[in-house]
């Protein structure tokens, strides 16, 4: 809602186009700062095994070495 108070401003061609301009530009880097990450960790020879959830760490780790164990993944 806070983005609705500067709606008067871009009507009427104010300094809120800036704004505007600063909260796209951090949106569409919000989606690509994932993308960039799986990047660079293949470049640095990391490789997507799986993924796991669980109540803690040790939960989480062992579902994911029960299913490494029987080459399915």
């Amino acid at each position: 809602m806070a983005g609705l108070t500067h709606l008067p401003e871009l009507v009427a061609g104010g300094e809120a186009w800036g704004d505007l301009g600063v909260m796209a530009t951090i949106l569409i880097v919000g989606f690509l700062v994932s993308d960039l990450r799986q990047w660079t960790l293949k470049l640095r020879g990391y490789d997507l095994n799986g993924v796991v959830g669980g109540g803690n760490l040790a939960d989480a780790e062992r579902r994911f070495f029960s299913v490494i164990e029987t080459g399915f993944y």
